[in-house]
């Protein structure tokens, strides 16, 4: 657990240094925002552990708040970032407008996102967790990683290739998108992007999980997200447009 935190601490400091050379003003205010969403991050991914193994923490309460022990899950990881960014959006507003724009908040925060992802993967190949399947014997690619017994074994290169695709994406992302224009669309299409990668990469994974209808829980986890995140953007655009409309018949009349 301690290399995993390593590397998640190396994830969100880069993800802070980021933060603060992209912010146009204030970069202090900015990072301390950045560090509120990182400490609902955590506090999420502990508390959905411990509510998944609740019988366990009923009676081992001191343990609750020891997260040196291990226990973090990534679902509770992103759904405590969503409330710190909904606590933000009440407080920050658009230069431009003056007007409420919680697109314009989650792009100043975008930087905190790569970085943190990819440590966690990383950390992840480290600590002996999120590893891969046994790799056939003689093949060149295995890697050799760690599970939670300690026991070193060729495996498929799960965590370094999920690393590296996020890499890979997250640098063509900032490359095609331009920041800050339209509001929204670059955090967007990081979410977008990270739940599809997630999707994927946890249907890979060869760790002891709980399994509903032949798919890991934490795949069904990414699946739902996706669609309701898909769903709800989809929703507001359509309120977007709608408010247009009445404005400018209003504007006519």
């Amino acid at each position: 657990m301690l290399v995993f935190s390593l590397w998640v601490g190396i994830g969100a400091s880069l993800g802070l240094w980021r933060l603060a050379r992209s912010a146009q003003r204030q970069p202090a205010e900015w990072v301390n925002a950045g560090l509120f969403v990182l400490i609902f991050s955590l506090a999420g991914a502990r508390l959905s552990f411990v509510l998944h193994n609740l019988a366990y923490f009923t009676t081992h309460l001191i343990e609750i708040p020891r997260m040196g022990l291990g226990g973090l899950t990534w679902p509770g990881a992103v759904l405590g970032a969503l409330l710190a960014l909904a606590v933000l959006v009440v407080r920050y507003r658009s230069p431009r407008t003056g007007r409420l724009s919680p697109g314009w908040l989650c792009d100043q925060l975008y930087p905190l996102l790569p970085t943190v992802a990819i440590g966690a993967w990383l950390g992840s190949w480290q600590a002996g967790s999120g590893y891969g399947a046994l790799a056939p014997s003689g093949v060149w690619w295995a890697i050799p990683a760690a599970a939670e017994d300690g026991l070193l074994l060729l495996r498929w290169p799960v965590q370094p290739l999920a690393a590296l695709s996020l890499l890979g994406f997250f640098a063509l992302l900032e490359l095609w998108v331009e920041p800050m224009r339209p509001a929204g669309r670059i955090s967007c299409l990081a979410l977008t992007g990270l739940l599809l990668h997630l999707l994927i990469f946890t249907g890979l994974v060869g760790d002891p999980s709980p399994y509903w209808n032949g798919l890991r829980l934490d795949t069904w986890m990414a699946l739902v997200m996706l669609i309701a995140f898909l769903t709800s953007l989809f929703a507001y655009r359509l309120l977007a447009r709608g408010k247009k409309r009445t404005w400018r018949r209003y504007s006519r009349g």
